[in-house]
C-alpha cells in the first residue's frame, strides 16, 4: 500500500503481511494491534511533510525506514522494530523513549541527532551500526551481538552500556566518540577493538567530561603494530575519563592509552 495520508487503527488488528507499505502522513497505531515482528516487510515513511509516529505499547514493525524531506517523530511509546531501522534521506526524532532494533541500525544517509532516549540494539546476526556524518545517539544499550560498520565516528552523547554476554565490536579503523558530561558507562558484556596495519581503532573521549567506564566483563585491545593501534583518547587537562575494572573484570591485547585519565584495578586480569 501507498498511503499518502494518515495511518490509524481505531480498533483491533493490523497486519501487514510480508509487503512494504509506504505512509507520508501521521501514523497511529496506539488504539490498535500492529504486529509485522514475524513478517518480512518494511514500513517507509515519506512525504514532504511533518509527522507524527504514534504506537501502542505491544506493537512491532519489521524493518522501519525514514525516507522523507521533512521530518517523523515518535510521540507515544517505545519502538520494537525486529529488522533493521534505516534513515534513508530526513530525520528521525525518537522523543525520550527507549526502542529497540533487533537488526541493523543505518542512518548514513539521514539525520538522526539524539538528546534523549535510548536505543538498544539486539540483534545476534551479528547485527552492524552505521552513522551519518554529525549524527549521535544519546543512550545506547548493547544487547546482542553487534559490529560497528561506519565511515563516520558513531558520537554517544550519553551512556554506553553492554549488557551480560553481549559483544560489541568495533572494527579497524572506526571510533566511538562520547561527548557527555559525568557520563558513567558499564561493559558487563565485552567490548573488542580490532585493528588492522594502518588501521587504529578508537574510543574517544576527548570531547566529554569526567566520563567512568567500568569494566565488569572485558575489554580487549587488539592492537596489530605501530600503524594499526587501539586506543583509549582523552584530553591531556583535566582528567577526562577513568577506566575502572573491578574484582572478576578482564582486559586483554596491545593497547594503548592517551592523555591525562585514571585507571584502576582490583583482583581481575590485565594481559
Amino acid at each position: 500500500m501507498d498511503i499518502d495520508g494518515d495511518f490509524t487503527i481505531a480498533v483491533g488488528p493490523f497486519n501487514p503481511l510480508n509487503f512494504n507499505h509506504t505512509v507520508a502522513g501521521n501514523w497511529d497505531s496506539e488504539l490498535g494491534l500492529f504486529d509485522a515482528g514475524t513478517g518480512t516487510g518494511k514500513i517507509t515513511f515519506d512525504g514532504a511533510t511533518s509527522a507524527n509516529i504514534k504506537t501502542g505499547p505491544s506493537n512491532d514493525f519489521h524493518h522501519f525506514e525514514i525516507n522523507t524531506t521533512a521530518d517523523k517523530t515518535v510521540t507515544t511509546n517505545n519502538l520494537n522494530i525486529d529488522g533493521d531501522l534505516t534513515i534513508t534521506a530526513g530525520t528521525f526524532n525518537p522523543g525520550a523513549f527507549s526502542h529497540d532494533i533487533a537488526g541493523n541500525w543505518d542512518d548514513v544517509a539521514g539525520t538522526f541527532q539524539a538528546t534523549d532516549g535510548e536505543i538498544t540494539i539486539s540483534g545476534s546476526g551479528p547485527s552492524t551500526i552505521k552513522t551519518g556524518t554529525n549524527n549521535n545517539f544519546n543512550n545506547l544499550t548493547i544487547d546482542g551481538t553487534i559490529e560497528t560498520f561506519s565511515d563516520n565516528d558513531i558520537e554517544i552523547g550519553g551512556v554506553l552500556d553492554v549488557n551480560d554476554t553481549k559483544t560489541l565490536t568495533v572494527v579497524a579503523g572506526d571510533r566511538l566518540t562520547f561527548t557527555g558530561n559525568l557520563s558513567a558507562h558499564t561493559i558487563v558484556g565485552t567490548l573488542t577493538m580490532n585493528t588492522s596495519a594502518g588501521n587504529n581503532s578508537t574510543l574517544d573521549f576527548t570531547g566529554s567530561t569526567s566520563n567512568t567506564v567500568v569494566v565488569d566483563g572485558t575489554l580487549n585491545l587488539n592492537g596489530t603494530d605501530a600503524t594499526g593501534q587501539a586506543l583509549v583518547t582523552g584530553a591531556a587537562d583535566p582528567a577526562l575519563v577513568n577506566l575502572e575494572f573491578p574484582s572478576g573484570a578482564s582486559g586483554t591485547g596491545n593497547g594503548l592509552f592517551n592523555g591525562k585519565g585514571r585507571m584502576t584495578h582490583s583482583n581481575g586480569d590485565i594481559y
